[in-house]
């Protein structure tokens, strides 16, 4: 099977990116790499209705939230997956979702 990722988009500012469909509502063989050259946060989040969202947490049950370009390896399910900046200052934070 091939593996594939799926880009959950680039901050420049703070905000959330748009939501994109988990395959299979099944998160547990996924991972997201957060990278660049940045200052600011970048948290991912998750839904179940594709409104409503909250942190995801990696598998040790921290919210995935970081400053600094980092990789989370994913566990649970969901129906949605979006990227969230909440706090930058300057640089561009790159999110990718990793199967």
């Amino acid at each position: 099977m091939a593996r594939r990722s799926v880009n959950l988009g680039a901050a420049t500012g703070t905000g959330a990116g748009a939501a994109l469909d988990v395959p299979d509502n099944n998160l547990d063989d996924l991972s997201v790499f957060i990278f660049g050259t940045f200052s600011g946060t970048m948290t991912i989040e998750a839904s179940c209705d594709g409104t409503n969202f909250v942190p995801l947490k990696d598998r040790g049950g921290t919210a995935i939230s970081t400053t600094a370009p980092a990789m989370f390896a994913l566990s649970g399910s969901a129906t949605h997956i979006r990227r969230n900046c909440t706090a930058y200052s300057s640089g561009t934070i790159q999110s990718v979702l990793c199967e």
